[in-house]
């Protein structure tokens, strides 16, 4: 097994992204919001982006926008996966207290600016917890893989499947590759 990993800042963040040692990724780069690697096909290769959005509400639009700025400039199709820290809608969030509506639509706009299509989720609803006791619960699916559209929808490639809280997983290939991302 392979790996490469940003580490966290204190006690939020890091990234991490594992393959098999026959499958040829290359790391492109990293920050503190997204590792990159070329991943081989055999019609075409791609590009992986393991994504851990900003955790502050005040500064996560520096993280779309930091995103925004990396995504115009690749020229192969790219899958971006991990912990964005936000969510599309209500519904992929659990609490006493409703979730900012303008930071949705700012996320939501981030995803339709480029054509990403959620490529769906299997196990429980959340992806995250603050574990704490009703009334002051919070979960919430802030773990998600997007497509751009209109890139070649591998057969092989399945949905984001549940292994734990912030520990997303995305199976690629009969090559075996395991990509993952998140905390």
């Amino acid at each position: 097994m392979h790996g490469y990993d940003v580490p966290p800042a204190g006690l939020s963040g890091g990234l991490g992204l594992f393959w098999k040692k026959d499958l040829p990724v290359e790391i492109l780069g990293s920050s503190r919001y997204f590792i990159v690697a070329k991943v081989p096909d055999e019609t075409q290769p791609w590009i992986f982006v393991g994504v851990y959005g900003e955790p502050e509400q005040q500064t996560r639009l520096q993280c779309w926008q930091f995103l925004r700025t990396l995504l115009h400039s690749l020229e192969l199709p790219y899958l971006l996966a991990g912990d964005f820290n936000e969510v599309t809608s209500q519904a992929e969030h659990a609490s006493s207290r409703p979730r900012s509506i303008a930071h949705m639509q700012h996320f939501r706009e981030f995803l339709l600016d480029f054509g990403l299509i959620d490529l769906g989720y299997e196990g429980y609803r959340y992806t995250w917890s603050n574990n704490r006791i009703f009334p002051y619960t919070v979960k919430a699916r802030l773990d998600r893989a997007d497509l751009i559209d209109g890139a070649k929808r591998n057969s092989d490639m399945s949905k984001l499947g549940y292994v734990g809280w912030n520990n997303p997983s995305i199976k690629y290939g009969e090559q075996g590759a395991l990509v993952k991302g998140g905390r």
